[in-house]
C-alpha cells in the first residue's frame, strides 16, 4: 500500500510524537533479512511497545552504489507497522556511511588531532565539511525524505545519530577553509583576533586568517583562546549539519524532526536543538547513577518551549559492548526510570535495542529479545513500564509539569571552557550532575536550564562553573535579582572573559561590579590547609579560588588557616528586590553535602521557594496541576524505598486510600504513587501547608 511518491495517502496518521506517552524500541529489519518483518512487529506489539525507531544505519541498504537507490526494505516495515498499530520514527542514515562514499578517499573522512585518518568502519566517521561528502548526505536525505516521508505511519524524523559520541573535531585538510571563513566571520580582522585573543604571548601574532592553526599537537600548550574557540567552531558545524537535513525534510514531509543528543557528547545541545521540532536525547545509567538520569530528564525538557521530551535509547537490562558491559538493572529499575521519565516531562521512552545485536561492536549490549529469540531479562521491564505508561497517561492528560521556581544553570560555555581549562581535572558534566543529585537532595522542584532560559518564574538561580558569564546571561541574572530573586554564582564562575583570558580590571569581571566585592587573591585552595567558615559550618575548600573584600557587599564566609585566613569566600548582596550571592570556592570533604544543603536551604527560604517537599533521599516529588487538581507523582529511584510527608490532604486512588494534611506516605522500592488534590480544596490552612504553590505556573 506505500506510495511510489511523495503524495500524501488517506489512511490516518497516529497522533504525534508529543501528543501521548510513546513506548518503544530501535528495531534493525536490514540486519535480519531472513526474518519476517510481520512477524517480528508482532513481537514488538505484544511486549506492549508502541513505536519503533528504524533506518539510521542503513545507508549501505538504501544507496548500495552511488545513485542506486532502494527503500523497499523500508517502506515494507512501514506497511506492515501501520497494518499492526506500531508508529515509526525514521533516522536519516548519514551516521554509517557506505563503502563507496569512503574507500580510498582518505580526505573524505575525519582526521584526528594527531594526523591520524579515520578508518572505514565503526560510525560518524566523515568529513562532513568536505563538498563531495556534503552532497552526497544531502542527495541521500532528500531521496529519503521523498520515499517515505508523508508514510501514515511515520510520526517523526530522527536526525542522523548522537552527533560527537564516538568522534571529535575534525582535523582534516577540507576543514581549513571553513575555519578560515568561520574566523573572519566572527572578527572581521586579524587584529580584532590577535587583541581578543592576546596572541603576543610567545610570538603568536598572526596576519592573515588562514595562517591561525588547528590546535593539533605542539610543543608544550596551545593559547586558550584558540583552544575554546576551535570547540565553538566544531560544535557549530555539527549543529549546521543537522539544520541542513532538516531543511531538506521539511521541503517533503511535515513530520516532526528531532534528534538523538547526549549531554555528554561533543556538540553544544542548545545550538543543535534550534532547528529541530521536539526534544530527543539518549542515556544509559545503572542504578548506582540514577541521578544522572534525572539530571537530564531536568535538562533536556527545558531546551524547547513545549518543555517535553523523548528519551530516544535507554538499556532495558544493561549496557555493553566489546569492550565490556555494565552490571545488570535490578528488577524495578527500569519502571522508576520510565515512571521518572513520564513524571518529569518525557513523552517518549525508547530501549536500544528490541532484539540482541548478532554481529558488530555490541554484542554485549542488553535487549528485549535475544538473536535465538528467547525473551531477554529486559522484557520483563518493559512489561512493567507498560503497565506503569497505562496509570499515567490518563492521569496527566491534560495536565501541566510546573515550571521549577529553582534553575540550575547548565552551561555550553562553561563545558567547552573546563574542557579547556579544567583546573585540576574538574569534569563539568559530572560535577552539575552531582550539583543537581544534592540539589535535589533538599526535596526542591529542579529545572536544570541552559543559558537562554527566560528566568521567568524563577525564584533561585544557580551558576556554577561557568568561568564566562555571557553578556546576556548577566543581564537577564541582574533584571532577574532586582525583580526579587536569589542568584548564587560561583564556584569557578565569572574568571574568565568570553575569549577565554583573564580580565584585567576586576578578577571576577562585571560579576564582581554588580555583586559589591572586590577579588584581592585567586590561586588553588586544595591541600592548602584553608577551612571555609559560613552559615554556623565549618567546611574544607578546594580547587581554584577567587577571595574578596567587601565593597558594600555582606561577607557570609570567611577562610580560616590557610595563606590568607580571614579572606572573603562567601557573600550576599543586595541588587533591587532581591540578593547576589557568590561563592568564590568549592567546599569538599566530608561535610561537602551538608554545607550544600545548608547554602541551598537558606536561600531557599530567602527566596520563598514554595515547590518544596519533606520527601526521603533517593525519591522524587514531580509536581503537575490543571485547573481542577493537583497531582504529585512520586517515585523511589535509588531501590532503598522511601517516604513524603504530605504538605496538604490527598488521595491515593490506585489504592483507593485518602491521606491527611501531615501524613507521611511510604513507597517502596523502585515503585510510585499517583496523589491527587481538588484545587477548590486548596485554602486556608491547607494552602499555607502547600506552600502557597502557584497552581497555575507555567508548564508542559
Amino acid at each position: 500500500m506505500h506510495p511510489d511518491n511523495n503524495d500524501s495517502v488517506s489512511s490516518p496518521r497516529f497522533p504525534g510524537p508529543l501528543d501521548k506517552l510513546w513506548h518503544g524500541a530501535a528495531y534493525y529489519p536490514e540486519l535480519w533479512p531472513d526474518q519476517s518483518v510481520e512477524e517480528e512487529l508482532k513481537l514488538i506489539k505484544d511486549s506492549g511497545l508502541s513505536v519503533v525507531r528504524i533506518g539510521e544505519f542503513a545507508w549501505s541498504k538504501m544507496e548500495p552504489r552511488q545513485d542506486e537507490f532502494d527503500f523497499s526494505i523500508f517502506l515494507d516495515v512501514l506497511d506492515k507497522a501501520l497494518e499492526l498499530g506500531i508508529a515509526v520514527v525514521f533516522g536519516t542514515p548519514t551516521p554509517t556511511p557506505p563503502i563507496w562514499l569512503t574507500h580510498g578517499h582518505p580526505d573524505r573522512v575525519i582526521h584526528d588531532p594527531d594526523g591520524q585518518v579515520m578508518s572505514h568502519g565503526g560510525r560518524q566517521h566523515l568529513a562532513i565539511d568536505h563538498p563531495f561528502v556534503r552532497e552526497r548526505c544531502r542527495i541521500i536525505v532528500e531521496k529519503l525524505a521523498l520515499a517515505v516521508g508523508n508514510h501514515p505511519a511515520l510520526i517523526a524524523w530522527q536526525i542522523d545519530n548522537e552527533f560527537k559520541c564516538d568522534t571529535d573535531a575534525d582535523y582534516g585538510p577540507s576543514v581549513c577553509p571553513v575555519w578560515a571563513n568561520w574566523l573572519q566571520e566572527k572578527y572581521g580582522t586579524i587584529e580584532k583576533l590577535n587583541t581578543a585573543w592576546g596572541t603576543g604571548v610567545w610570538s603568536q601574532e598572526y596576519h592573515q586568517f588562514d595562517q591561525v592553526p588547528f590546535p593539533k599537537k605542539c610543543p608544550g600548550l596551545h593559547n586558550a583562546s584558540l583552544l575554546t574557540a576551535w570547540k565553538r567552531f566544531s560544535r557549530e558545524r555539527i549543529a549546521d549539519y543537522g539544520a541542513e537535513q532538516a531543511a531538506i525534510i521539511r521541503k517533503h514531509s511535515s513530520i516532526p524532526i528531532t534528534h538523538n543528543a547526549g549531554i555528554l557528547f561533543r556538540a553544544n545541545p542548545e545550538l543543535t536543538m534550534e532547528s529541530m521540532d521536539f526534544v530527543s536525547f539518549d542515556h544509559y545509567v545503572d542504578s548506582d547513577n540514577w541521578h544522572r538520569m534525572v539530571a537530564n530528564y531536568d535538562y533536556w525538557r527545558n531546551l524547547k518551549p513545549s518543555r517535553r521530551f523523548w528519551l530516544m535509547e535507554t538499556s532495558s537490562g544493561h549496557n555493553g559492548s566489546l569492550l565490556g558491559f555494565h552490571k545488570p538493572h535490578p528488577t524495578g529499575f527500569v519502571k522508576a526510570e520510565a515512571v521518572a521519565s513520564y513524571a518529569l516531562g518525557g513523552v517518549g521512552f525508547c530501549y536500544w535495542v528490541w532484539r540482541q545485536q548478532r554481529a558488530g561492536a555490541e554484542l554485549t549490549h542488553g535487549c528485549l529479545m535475544q538473536s535465538w529469540d528467547s525473551p531477554a531479562m529486559g522484557m520483563a521491564a518493559a512489561k512493567e513500564v507498560e503497565e506503569a505508561r497505562c496509570v499515567l497517561e490518563p492521569v496527566l492528560e491534560n495536565k501541566i509539569l510546573k515550571r521549577a521556581e529553582v534553575a540550575l544553570m547548565w552551561s555550553d560555555t562553561g563545558r567547552t571552557m573546563m574542557q579547556t581549562e579544567p583546573h585540576n581535572g574538574v569534569e563539568y558534566t559530572a560535577s552539575m550532575m552531582e550539583w543537581s543529585k544534592t540539589l535535589r537532595g533538599t526535596g526542591v522542584h529542579v529545572d536544570l536550564v541552559p543559558e537562554a532560559d527566560s528566568l521567568e518564574g524563577r525564584k533561585l538561580l544557580i551558576t556554577p562553573y561557568m568561568p564566562a558569564l555571557p553578556p546576556e546571561v548577566i543581564k537577564r541574572a541582574e533584571a532577574f535579582v532586582r525583580s526579587g530573586g536569589v542568584w548564587i554564582a560561583g564556584p569557578l564562575s565569572g574568571g574568565r572573559t568570553m575569549e577565554h583570558t583573564v580580565h584585567t580590571d576586576r578578577g571576577l569581571g562585571d560579576l564582581e561590579k554588580l555583586a559589591g566585592i572586590r577579588t584581592i587573591h585567586s590561586y588553588p585552595l586544595f591541600d592548602s590547609g584553608s577551612v571555609g567558615k559560613a552559615l554556623d559550618l565549618s567546611v574544607e575548600l578546594t580547587g581554584w579560588s577567587y577571595l574578596f573584600e567587601s565593597e558594600g557587599a555582606k561577607i557570609v564566609g570567611e577562610l580560616e588557616g590557610g595563606p590568607t585566613p580571614g579572606m572573603g569566600f562567601l557573600s550576599e548582596c543586595a541588587l533591587g528586590d532581591g540578593l547576589l550571592v557568590v561563592l568564590g570556592a568549592e567546599p569538599c570533604g566530608d561535610n561537602r553535602t551538608e554545607f550544600l544543603h545548608q547554602l541551598f536551604n537558606h536561600y531557599s527560604e530567602r527566596a520563598e521557594i514554595t515547590l518544596r517537599y519533606d520527601v526521603s533521599p533517593g525519591t522524587l516529588v514531580c509536581p503537575w496541576s490543571s485547573e481542577e487538581e493537583e497531582v504529585l507523582i512520586c517515585v523511589n529511584m535509588d531501590g532503598k524505598g522511601g517516604s513524603l510527608k504530605l504538605p496538604i490532604a490527598a488521595v491515593d486512588n490506585a489504592v483507593d486510600v485518602e491521606y491527611s494534611d501531615g501524613d507521611t506516605i511510604v513507597i517502596p522500592a523502585y515503585g510510585y504513587s499517583v496523589l491527587k488534590v481538588a484545587v477548590d480544596s486548596l485554602s486556608g490552612n491547607q494552602m499555607n501547608r502547600a506552600g502557597k504553590r502557584a497552581l497555575a505556573s507555567e508548564g508542559l
